[in-house]
Order: C-alpha cells, then sequence, then structure tokens
C-alpha cells in the first residue's frame, strides 16, 4: 500500500490485488477512503477498460493523481492494447465520486494553439487540478511527422471550454501591455 494523494475528505492510495484470476496484468489498483466510514472504492484496477477509448484499450499503470474537495480524482495513466503504440499510450482522466469517469486528453491528440503539433507523453509532469474540475498539465509536443518532442506547453482542460493553451514554448506573450 503506497499513498498517492488526499484532500480534506479524500485519501488515494495504490494497493495490490491477491486471488483467483490476478496475475502480473490486474494485480494493483488506486483506492479512495472518503473518511466516511464506508469501505474503500476502487478507482480504477490495472486491466480495466480505459472510459472513452476502444473495447480494446485498457489501463496500465497510474502516474500522477491528484483529488480535489468535491472529491473528484485528476489521474494521468499508461495505457496498453492492441490499438496502443508509443506515441498514444498515456492519457488524463477525471473521476466522479459516483465512479463515472471523463476522458481529458490522450497523448496524440491535437494540441490546440500549435501549428500541428500533438500532445506527447501525458505521465512525466505533475497535474493540477481545482474545485471547479479544471485540469492543469504540462507536456511536450511533437510536430507532425516526427516521432519525439521538440517543443512543450502548459494547458488547462476545462470540462465546458475544452483544452486552453496557457503558455506554449516558442510563442510570444504580452505580459502586460507595452511589453
Amino acid at each position: 500500500i503506497r499513498p498517492v494523494s488526499s484532500s480534506e475528505n479524500t485519501i488515494l492510495y495504490q494497493g495490490f490485488v491477491s486471488g483467483p484470476g490476478v496475475d502480473g496484468t490486474n494485480f494493483f489498483g488506486l483506492y479512495a477512503d472518503d473518511g466516511a466510514g464506508q469501505p474503500d472504492r476502487l478507482v480504477v484496477r490495472q486491466g480495466d477498460h480505459a472510459p472513452g477509448l476502444s473495447p480494446n484499450t485498457q489501463f496500465d499503470g497510474v502516474a500522477s493523481t491528484l483529488v480535489n474537495r468535491q472529491g473528484q480524482i485528476a489521474l494521468s495513466t499508461e495505457l496498453r492494447g492492441s490499438d496502443v503504440a508509443l506515441t498514444n499510450n498515456t492519457a488524463i482522466y477525471v473521476y466522479e465520486p459516483d465512479g463515472s469517469a471523463r476522458l481529458v486528453v490522450r497523448e496524440g491528440d491535437l494540441a490546440p494553439g500549435t501549428p500541428g503539433q500533438t500532445f506527447d507523453s501525458l505521465t512525466f509532469g505533475e497535474l493540477g487540478f481545482n474545485s471547479q474540475s479544471q485540469v492543469a498539465f504540462y507536456t511536450g509536443l511533437v510536430n507532425p511527422g516526427d516521432d519525439f518532442a521538440s517543443n512543450a506547453g502548459l494547458f488547462l482542460a476545462d470540462p465546458l471550454l475544452g483544452i486552453i493553451p496557457i503558455v506554449v514554448g516558442g510563442q510570444l506573450f504580452e505580459v502586460a501591455p507595452g511589453d
């Protein structure tokens, strides 16, 4: 057991699973203790279907987690499956206290505010997460036709507005009028 994140009301931890049918493809999970005297809930388990993606896509590992005051959980995860490649094997999700999940962004998606670049790995940076269910993330950016990141950016994913670029490497921005 390893605690990974907490808020006023919720503690997240990774734990190992054992028993019949458990093997190297599904032996750990991310759990939430909501502190209300209820049994801890399984948020996601290795080998579970990754919501919002093809039926062949599964969770493989959890990299970063955050929980907000509403008990929502943001996590960056590794993916596996027959339609997963090195260019799309990470994603960010938001889980609601009722267990429903929202895919925020997947590696390989087009990065808004860039000249056709796509998101690189979404598991190497820390996440930011607030009470409006907005997720901030820093990631590399890949130029069309390349296999590696040549730039980076900070983005905000809003559940209503979508993904908004905050700052992207190489782009000029005004700090104050006239600067």
